[in-house]
Formats: C-alpha cells, structure tokens, sequence
C-alpha cells in the first residue's frame, strides 16, 4: 500500500506531464486537489480508531450508503 507521501508525489508528477498547471491557470481555474478516501468502518476498526462499543446500526446503515429507520 502506498504512503500518502507516494500519491502525492504521484498526483505532482501526473500534473507535470501535461503541464496542467499551465493550462489550467490559462483557462483561469487550478487543479483540484484529489482527496484521499474516508476510511471504511472495516479499516477504522482494524486500526483502532473505533472501538467496537462506540458502533451501531446507524453508523453501519450509513456506511453501506443506507438511510436508517426512524
């Protein structure tokens, strides 16, 4: 897996191929910068960020992209 230090070094590089900063400043806009993905309920659980105690079936519903039951 990648560092997050890889991927942006990546994104530079991607960026100066084309010299897209150049021919987005022309066009009067920037590059946008493309953002890392939030982490899955999965990885925060495996990390440790989350305790399992701290879960529940509205958080689930809401990572499966479901709305929860009122």
């Amino acid at each position: 897996m990648p560092t997050r230090e890889d991927i942006d070094s990546f994104k530079l590089k991607v960026n100066l191929w084309g010299d897209e900063p150049a021919i987005m400043e022309a066009m009067g806009e920037t590059i946008e910068d493309v953002l890392p993905p939030e982490p899955s309920l999965e990885e925060e659980l495996s990390t440790g960020e989350l305790d399992q105690d701290d879960l529940s079936m509205d958080d689930f519903l809401n990572q499966v992209g479901l709305e929860p039951e009122d």
